[in-house]
C-alpha cells in the first residue's frame, strides 16, 4: 500500500483522463493510527466520447481493512492449531476442516466437503452413543467425549473430542 505522502495523485489523474477506470487503496496514518482510503478513478466522457475530466470517488476502507486483517489472525491459528476442527452445515454436511484433521485422517479437504462426519465412524460406538451426543449439541450444549474413528486408510484411532454449535 503506498503512503498519503507517496501516493502519485498526478498520474493517476492522468491515467484517468487517458480513458483508464481504476481503484487504488491508500493507507494514512492519523494521529498515529493506520487508515485505509480507497479511491475510485472513472473518466468522464462528453457526448462526442472525448474524456473532459475524471471523476474521483473515496470511502474510508479502515474497518473492512481491519475485520480482513482479524480473519486472517483467525485462520492461521485455525489452520496452526495441533487439534482436528471441523465445521458442518445444521444439516451435519462438512464446510471445512484444518490441516490437522487431513493429517490425522488421511483425507484432503477436497474429499471431505459435503461429506458427512460419520465418513470416520469406526463402528465401536453404539446408537445411543451418538444420539447423547446428538442431543448435548442440539440443545446448545458442549459435548466432550473420547471416540473410536477410522482414518480414510481404515486404520483406527482413539480421539478426544469437544463439539459445540456456533451461534449466529
Amino acid at each position: 500500500f503506498l503512503s498519503d505522502t507517496q501516493t502519485p495523485w498526478q498520474e493517476y489523474y492522468r491515467r484517468g483522463l487517458a480513458g483508464e477506470s481504476f481503484s487504488v487503496e491508500i493507507r494514512r496514518q492519523v494521529a498515529d493510527i493506520d487508515h485505509y482510503y480507497e479511491y475510485r478513478f472513472t473518466p468522464i466522457l462528453a457526448t462526442s466520447g472525448v474524456v473532459t475530466g475524471v471523476t474521483i470517488f473515496g470511502r474510508d476502507v479502515t474497518a473492512r481493512r481491519q475485520a480482513e486483517e482479524q480473519l486472517r489472525l483467525l485462520n492461521q491459528a485455525i489452520e496452526q492449531s495441533p487439534s482436528s476442527v471441523i465445521i458442518t452445515d445444521t444439516r451435519g454436511d462438512i464446510q471445512y476442516v484444518n490441516s490437522s484433521f487431513c493429517r490425522l485422517t488421511g483425507y484432503s479437504l477436497a474429499e471431505v466437503i459435503r461429506k458427512n462426519p460419520r465418513i470416520l465412524k469406526s463402528g465401536h460406538h453404539g446408537p445411543e452413543f451418538y444420539t447423547d451426543m446428538w442431543a448435548t449439541i442440539t440443545s446448545g450444549g458442549e459435548w466432550h467425549g473420547e471416540m473410536l474413528n477410522r482414518k480414510k486408510n481404515g486404520e483406527a484411532f482413539w480421539e478426544l473430542a469437544s463439539i459445540t454449535g456456533v451461534k449466529n
